[in-house]
């Protein structure tokens, strides 16, 4: 249970960042506190704002906002809450991929590619993706279907997808 939250909490975190780039500062507050914790004594807030670039009080603000975190301890520690704390690999994983989706989506593109498959191929080629029991999807897949974007509806990648030679499908954008 507390595995399928996490997913969904960093779902709902890449698909805002992607949406609304330089809103939203949680993908780096949440990348310094993955890079930087090594258990279940968590990494000083200081630290973590100083590495995020953001002030204490923003960080510690942002961290608790994703309700992945306990309250920070009176020592100033970011602990990641208990339920998450089996999967700080996943997580540290996860981040990682959104913070590449970011950049993708920073690259400027032709105004012929509506910017809602633009982040979609962005998450595509970050290696974003939703996996739940039954089905697996980009996390860009549902917001691409309620914009009016018809999709394949399977895992598979879109026809213009090509493989490189480590095996990795890239997506290309017509």
């Amino acid at each position: 249970m507390s595995y399928a939250r996490l997913k969904h909490i960093l779902a709902g975190i890449a698909l805002e960042a992607i949406e609304h780039p330089g809103h939203n500062r949680a993908p780096q507050a949440l990348l310094a506190f993955a890079r930087r914790n090594r258990g279940p004594r968590g990494v000083s807030l200081a630290v973590l704002a100083r590495a995020a670039g953001m002030a204490s009080d923003d960080a510690e603000r942002t961290l608790a906002a994703t309700t992945l975190f306990d309250p920070v301890a009176p020592g100033g520690r970011v602990v990641l809450a208990a339920p998450f704390q089996p999967f700080q690999r996943y997580l540290r994983r996860q981040v990682a991929r959104v913070m590449v989706a970011l950049r993708l989506v920073s690259v400027s593109h032709r105004p012929a590619i509506p910017d809602e498959i633009w982040r979609a191929a962005a998450l595509f080629n970050a290696a974003c993706f939703l996996s739940a029991t039954n089905t697996s999807r980009t996390y860009g897949a549902s917001r691409l279907l309620r914009s009016g974007h018809s999709t394949t509806g399977s895992c598979r990648p879109p026809p213009a997808a090509t493989t490189s030679r480590r095996g990795t499908r890239t997506a290309r954008v017509p």
